[in-house]
């Protein structure tokens, strides 16, 4: 018993939403499993809410748009994955490009992610810090467990 209570709590995260980054999807104070399991066995895609680790050691929400060996680009026209233009309806906001930090484009290196957050007004994403490292990757949202009237699977599919 105490060791699948362990393997839950080695393969499980809590987390709670501290900003609207994820607006509408996940919403301020909103209580989220995320579990590990994807950096150990499975692969991301594009779509994929993660939790990251900043290097401060704060952790934050963001969604995946491009993966290891896609290629980036932003300028002021907005941003394509893989010479695609990134849907900018599909977020919740104008895609903020005043001055970001990546800018020009770039083939993602194969431990590099490129994530945005879905309310787009908030910049604290690729587009100020560049490709995120696969080793800042906690793992994948899963579940909203808390407030009740909002539980249910964390939706991993670019927004529409």
């Amino acid at each position: 018993m105490v060791l699948v209570a362990g393997a839950i709590a080695a393969s499980v995260s809590v987390h709670m939403v501290a900003d609207n980054r994820m607006a509408p999807t996940l919403q301020v104070e909103q209580i989220v499993l995320v579990s590990r399991l994807p950096t150990l066995v499975m692969e991301l895609r594009r779509g994929d809410v993660v939790l990251l680790r900043a290097e401060d050691g704060a952790e934050h929400l963001s969604r995946v748009v491009a993966l290891p060996g896609d290629k980036v680009q932003v300028d002021e026209s907005g941003i394509q994955v893989n010479n695609q233009p990134l849907r900018t309806a599909s977020f919740n906001g104008t895609l903020q490009l005043d001055q970001p930090a990546f800018s020009g484009a770039r083939i993602l290196r194969a431990n590099e992610l490129f994530v945005l957050n879905d309310n787009s007004a908030d910049a604290r994403d690729s587009r100020a810090f560049g490709p995120v490292s696969a080793a800042q990757l906690v793992g994948r949202a899963w579940l909203v467990v808390w407030p009740l009237d909002y539980a249910g699977l964390v939706q991993h599919r670019m927004p529409e």
